[in-house]
């Protein structure tokens, strides 16, 4: 009975020491990820860092000055988690980067995001015409038709080029939306994909659809930048919501 006694005492301070040094190789923290750089597209998309660690760990963007086409979902995390980075559209004709720093008590941990530059593409608007095909979300691939569908003049936009066109105010176009025309100017920069509609205008009837109404109250006063896709007929990519999302127009002739 003594000995039993014995070894079941020595056995619960076998388990005791045990437990301490568990307990503290616990305490010295780690950190690693799963990656050390991410190459991204020119396209927006969202992106993954994978982080363990058994203890609470910080994020941040160096130099956000210059580093404000990234945002990260969650600045903090504890123990194992996961970064998600949000990338933006590059408009730019020239390729860019950022740092992304990790970091848990004396560790630190890189993550370098390049970002590959939009390919060039013949930016001549002036003279064509398009009609909307539907709004694309960029990380679904999802492409959502506008009612009504059956309307063959409908969503229709033209570029043109005269007199009133100036650096200042911007090249005119018009079209038609489902019950309305609109008109007005817009303006490209021939060292980038940014676009904008300087100047809406058009009709006043009460839009049939909300959809035609958000089209031509919302979404278009948001392009930011556009792409000409090299196929027959054309598409033509009008973006907003910083690349996330665009629309979808085919070419249809002067």
């Amino acid at each position: 009975m003594k000995n039993i006694l014995k070894i079941t005492t020595f056995s619960l301070i076998l388990l005791t020491l045990a437990a301490g040094l568990v307990s503290c190789e616990d305490k010295d923290p780690f950190l690693s990820l799963d990656k050390t750089e991410i190459t991204a597209t020119a396209e927006a998309e969202t992106y993954s860092i994978v982080v363990n660690s058994n203890s609470k760990w910080f994020v941040s963007v160096e130099n956000t000055e210059y580093a404000a086409w990234l945002t990260l979902e969650s600045s903090i995390g504890n123990r194992n988690g996961v970064i998600t980075v949000d990338v933006f559209r590059n408009l730019f004709y020239t390729p860019r980067s950022a740092t992304i720093k990790i970091t848990s008590e004396n560790l630190t941990e890189i993550v370098v995001i390049n970002q590959d530059a939009t390919e060039k593409f013949d930016t001549t608007l002036t003279g064509t015409k398009w009609k909307l095909e539907g709004i694309v979300d960029v990380r679904t691939n999802v492409l959502r038709e506008l009612e009504p569908k059956d309307c063959e003049d409908c969503f229709t936009i033209m570029f043109e080029d005269g007199p009133f066109s100036n650096m200042y105010s911007g090249s005119p176009f018009h079209g038609r939306v489902h019950v309305n025309t609109i008109g007005g100017n817009y303006k490209t920069d021939c060292e980038s994909a940014v676009f904008v509609f300087t100047i809406i205008a058009g009709s006043q009837g009460m839009e049939y659809t909300l959809e035609a109404f958000l089209y031509r109250y919302e979404t278009l006063q948001k392009i930011q930048s556009f792409r000409i896709e090299d196929t027959y007929p054309r598409r033509l990519r009008l973006y907003y919501n910083d690349g996330k999302e665009y629309l979808k127009y085919k070419e249809i002739g002067g």
